[in-house]
């Protein structure tokens, strides 16, 4: 069982989370990012 301080930091952490995925949701979209560099400009492995 965790203990009140361990409850407490752990809804914090959950706000914390559910607040950055409203305020900036991850774009599932390449062109919706910020940078682009297309498959073909990749350096050779």
């Amino acid at each position: 069982m965790l203990s009140t301080g361990q409850e407490l930091i752990r809804s914090l952490f959950d706000y914390v989370i559910a607040y950055t995925q409203i305020k900036s949701p991850c774009m599932r979209n390449s062109v919706q990012q910020p940078w682009l560099q297309h498959p073909s400009e990749l350096p050779q492995h």
